[in-house]
């Protein structure tokens, strides 16, 4: 960053919604209009890994120990990824457009908002909601604190 110099790029193609680095800062994920989401390693510049949702890919973020991915989608899905093996860990199914997702400190729960009205906590160990939280409008940002 100081020398101003670009160390990964992002390459999609069509617009990046969301991007965010993992806790050490070596790696980015990022959520695109063309149905993806990918990470990248700072360091070497590559892409280590890409999902590919139905939809829209509006989110993502990394768990604190930078292994998985969550991604929100137009397609009506919050999807967990493990990045090393590339596979589904959860998938969890919405009335209507998802258009944030983020973990917990501890990995295990996520919250998802979207335009149904209402932030869910999906307890990623019984593969179910935990709360819903009614809004009166659409739920842009959804994060634990």
């Amino acid at each position: 960053v100081a020398s101003g110099t670009a160390m990964a790029t992002a390459r999609h193609g069509h617009a990046v919604y969301k991007a965010a680095f993992d806790m050490t800062g070596t790696r980015f994920v990022t959520a695109s209009r063309d149905s993806s989401c990918a990470v990248y390693d700072v360091t070497t510049g590559s892409q280590v890994f890409t999902g590919k949702c139905r939809d829209r890919c509006m989110g993502a973020a990394f768990d604190e120990a930078g292994g998985r991915v969550v991604t929100a989608s137009f397609d009506k899905t919050a999807v967990v990824w493990d990045v090393a093996s590339g596979t589904k860990a959860f998938t969890a199914k919405h009335s209507g457009l998802v258009f944030s997702a983020s973990f917990d400190a501890s990995g295990k729960n996520i919250v998802t908002g979207g335009d149904a009205r209402a932030a869910i906590v999906w307890d990623l160990v019984a593969g179910a909601p935990r709360v819903t939280m009614p809004h009166e409008d659409r739920v842009y940002v959804a994060n634990f604190d």
